[in-house]
């Protein structure tokens, strides 16, 4: 019995406290996916999140970005966060793709 179906297990924290660590013992423990923020948003910016086109041309009319990639690339490197308002379209997206 898999005591963990139906259910969604958010884990958050700072660079480099072990969110992926921890996400991978779980998942291999479990057989459950795990869901990279940090890692969809690298997709993105090497142009190889071919399941998110949808994603992105919804992510630049909304927030009105010419090149979405070169846009997170830029503010990533510059060690910034990600706006709320995007990284709440990049979850949304992603969760309702998982209903």
């Amino acid at each position: 019995m898999n005591v963990l179906k139906n259910k969604t297990i958010l884990i958050m924290g700072a660079p480099g406290t072990g969110k992926g660590s921890y996400s991978k013992m779980l998942s291999k423990k479990y057989m459950i996916p795990v869901y990279s923020s940090g890692d969809h948003l690298r997709m993105i910016i090497k142009n190889k999140d071919n399941d998110s086109s949808k994603l992105t041309e919804i992510i630049q009319k909304r927030h009105k970005i010419d090149n979405l990639s070169s846009y997170l690339n830029n503010i990533l490197e510059k060690g910034n966060l990600i706006s709320k308002e995007i990284m709440h379209d990049l979850l949304s997206y992603r969760f309702q793709q998982l209903e």
